[in-house]
């Protein structure tokens, strides 16, 4: 029996992923942490794992998952962040990333007076808001000990259908 452990670090779309892995496999075991409880306790219930702060002393893991994780922290502590992730990683273990890109319709929609450095901004409710340009991420990444197997732009175009807006995602 493979067992593959997970350490799934995101916000609101936690729950997908989670649902998805165990779905393809029910002896697979997924590590959740979050910054924001109710997002820990909601993926609890749907998903019907346990998901709890991971330990630092728990088990090398081969996967770290990190989905619009990084943005929602201060930029000056996610090298500090990386560096946790690493610890915890196998060697030869891999990051899956994905979170904002530079000029994402997000980015464009934020009020001047709610930017707080750099492609860095403010939401009302108190969290933040990075966007990542490639070199940033490589740089970011590289400086953590992480290789570069691929590293791109997603642009996505979506069409709000009852206004007709269209909307351009650079993740």
């Amino acid at each position: 029996m493979n067992l593959l452990r997970i350490l799934r670090n995101a916000q609101k779309i936690m729950q997908n992923c989670q649902r998805v892995c165990l779905r393809c496999s029910p002896s697979i075991s997924v590590y959740a942490c979050d910054c924001s409880e109710d997002t820990l306790e909601k993926a609890n219930e749907i998903v019907g794992c346990s998901a709890n702060a991971v330990k630092v002393q728990m088990e090398k893991l081969l996967i770290s998952h990190q989905i619009f994780m990084l943005s929602a922290i201060p930029f000056n502590t996610i090298s500090a962040t990386l560096e946790r992730c690493m610890s915890v990683l196998k060697p030869g273990g891999l990051v899956l990333f994905r979170d904002y890109g530079v000029y994402d319709m997000t980015m464009l929609r934020f009020l001047p007076h709610q930017r707080v450095g750099f492609r860095e901004y403010m939401r009302a409710d108190g969290t933040y808001s990075y966007f990542f340009s490639l070199d940033t991420v490589r740089e970011l990444f590289h400086a953590a000990g992480l290789l570069e197997l691929e590293l791109e732009y997603c642009c996505v175009r979506s069409v709000n259908r009852k206004n007709g807006k269209n909307m351009q995602r650079f993740y």
